[in-house]
């Protein structure tokens, strides 16, 4: 346990593989070059690159805990750095591209184009404001309060005292906002969620649920139990034959143990993902994940061979390996839930591939340009009508009418197309998922999914009664979830997990 602890060698190999590379190097910071590039750094389209890199930048942007982690991994020593070299050969100050923007600019200037472009460069400056705003105040949160926090203690809550007690502390190696492998995205997480940050409700509803007197502790204390009885059939304890076995020894005599034959999580995993899409339009997502995580030749094999070698049966983590196997594996517990899912999605893309009347109409490149995948590649109006309004939808139907409905309000207010903080980007994706965007057909499958009388409605129906009833006294008293409710969050505090 702990920094010291048996499993502080696979936390540190997964630290130097996913995070390996030089921030800055990388293919984000040769996008954000190009971009200055071709706006130019005064006047005229200026800010399209300031708020592209108030957005982007791997180092200080809103979506660094993302990009920083992309920049890293494709920049000098990261795991994919020959990716990073191709973008770095192409784009940049010395990219081969270089001359041809040159050109380009050159004859833009040409046109006599600078009111235009003068207009364009004030409107999205404004924006560019909006989001620095929401860059210093969305994850502004108490680190230590947040849900990832709550998480943590969930996860050490069920195991702690079992035989499984090393999964909490390779859980926290991973996500601890502070020094797991994952910070980028979990302090930020943590911040949006932790007591002062722009979800704080959520994080209250978690704390009220899972923290360390919430309503599921009785729950988790019930579960721990259960597991440590499991621990105890293992045979002589944790050191001599029990459930966990040689768990140390294969930790100091071959950290990996076993092997990537095809026998843990990876290939678990690999395999529900391929009975999921297999017979439906969306059996190339199959071969796309293949692709990345096979452990032997996908192009994440240095860090999935590593896991799928610590959780086969003479690995290092054999008993998570057994866990999920015995949940995602060939005869897992899920195989009928994921039998039917495969049902479900083989009848709504039926139609994707064939005739006219198919999701794709036109195919790929032919047919009318409304008809064809790439027919009109910014066709479509953000009019109501694409992905991003079937996810508001969603997220409307998840929380109206509960003590959760202001998230809707903050969700909308965000991502809204036409009047979010973001709708420079959600106007595009709306537009491109539209009826008669270039992404209808993914923008089809989001509705027939998550749209009004999608297939998941009746689910979402439920999941809002369920936090209707659970979050029913949450605005009234001290006996509410979370106290004295959401106006306590902006003048008390709650109760931490800590």
């Amino acid at each position: 346990m702990g920094s010291d602890g048996a499993l502080s060698p696979v936390i540190g190999i997964v630290n130097n593989t996913l995070v390996g590379g030089e921030v800055g190097t990388g293919s984000v910071s040769d996008v954000l070059a190009t971009a200055g590039q071709v706006t130019g750094s005064e006047g005229g389209l200026a800010p399209v690159s300031d708020l592209a890199n108030t957005l982007i930048n791997p180092s200080t942007g809103l979506l660094s805990p993302v990009t920083g982690l992309v920049d890293g991994l494709t920049g000098t020593g990261g795991t994919l750095q020959p990716v990073g070299d191709l973008t770095g050969t192409l784009l940049g100050e010395s990219g081969a591209l270089s001359p041809v923007i040159g050109t380009l600019n050159s004859t833009v200037d040409g046109l006599g184009l600078s009111p235009v472009t003068d207009a364009v460069g004030g409107l999205v400056g404004g924006v560019n404001g909006a989001v620095d705003g929401l860059t210093n105040t969305l994850a502004s949160g108490t680190n230590g309060t947040g849900t990832v926090t709550d998480a943590q203690g969930l996860v050490g809550g069920l195991v702690n005292g079992t035989a499984l007690a090393p999964v909490s502390d390779l859980t926290n190696g991973l996500v601890d906002p502070a020094t797991g492998a994952l910070t980028p995205i979990t302090s930020l997480v943590e911040g949006v969620t932790g007591e002062g940050g722009a979800l704080a409700p959520v994080g209250g509803l978690v704390n009220g649920l899972v923290g360390e007197n919430g309503a599921l502790t009785p729950v988790v204390g019930t579960v721990n139990g259960l597991l440590g009885g499991l621990s105890d059939i293992g045979g002589a304890g944790l050191e001599n034959g029990g459930l966990l076995g040689g768990l140390t020894g294969g930790l100091t005599g071959g950290l990996t143990g076993g092997s990537a034959d095809g026998t843990g999580a990876i290939t678990d995993v690999q395999g529900t993902v391929g009975t999921l899409v297999d017979g439906t339009a969306l059996a190339p997502v199959g071969g796309l994940v293949g692709g990345l995580v096979d452990p032997v030749n996908g192009a994440l094999a240095p860090i999935t061979g590593q896991v799928e070698g610590l959780t086969s049966p003479s690995g290092a983590l054999a008993p998570v390996g057994g866990l999920v196997n015995g949940l995602a594996g060939e005869n897992g517990a899920l195989t009928p839930v994921v039998g039917t899912v495969n049902g479900l999605l083989g009848g709504l893309t039926g139609g994707l591939t064939s005739g006219e009347g198919g999701l794709l109409g036109g195919g790929l490149t032919g047919g009318s340009a409304s008809g064809g995948l790439l027919g009109g590649l910014t066709g479509g109006s953000a009019g109501g009508t694409g992905a991003i309004t079937d996810v508001q939808g969603t997220v409307g139907s998840l929380v109206d009418g509960t003590a959760l409905a202001p998230v809707g309000g903050l969700v909308g207010g965000l991502v809204d197309p036409v009047n979010g903080a973001l709708a420079p980007i959600t106007g595009q994706v709306e537009n491109l998922t539209s009826p008669s965007g270039a992404l209808a057909p993914v923008g089809g499958l989001v509705n027939g999914l998550a749209g009004e009388n999608g297939v998941l409605a009746p689910v979402v129906g439920t999941v809002n009664g369920l936090v209707g009833g659970l979050t029913g006294g949450l605005v009234g008293g001290e006996g509410g979830l979370l106290g004295g409710g959401l106006g306590g969050l902006l003048g008390g505090s709650r109760s931490s997990n800590q």
